[in-house]
């Protein structure tokens, strides 16, 4: 997987100022290990950003949305593009409803807050 697969980037649409930028994005994702998790990949999302602005680099603005998605917990990477069943989404249809899928994606969205999490409502 590649850090625009995992970010739902579409390069046809990325500025021809800002490839450069995304390349470089691409390269230190991949020194940092590839990160996936929420978290980290918001840290280096962050990395890239401060790393482009020191050299000069354009980056592409959905790097900052990503970033800011990210914090914000309201987007998540597609982590499992070569699911046959769901596509990575981690949710499937079932005749008129959904479920999740038995997949890595679909785990992490039945857990999203962690397995025993409760629901927000204090007892």
């Amino acid at each position: 997987m590649t850090l625009t697969q995992i970010l739902e980037i579409q390069r046809a649409l990325i500025q021809r100022e800002e490839v450069d930028g995304l390349d470089f994005a691409e390269r230190l994702w991949i020194a940092r290990g590839r990160p996936v998790d929420r978290l980290e990949l918001g840290r280096c999302l962050e990395d890239i950003l401060v790393r482009c602005t020191e050299c000069g680099l354009r980056y592409p603005p959905i790097l900052l949305k990503r970033k800011r998605e990210l914090q914000r917990d309201v987007w998540r990477p597609v982590i499992a593009p070569d699911c046959p069943t769901c596509g990575g989404r981690g949710v499937v249809q079932v005749g008129t409803h959904g479920a999740f899928c038995s997949c890595p994606a679909g785990e992490k969205l039945k857990f999203a807050h962690g397995p025993g999490a409760n629901s927000g409502k204090e007892r």
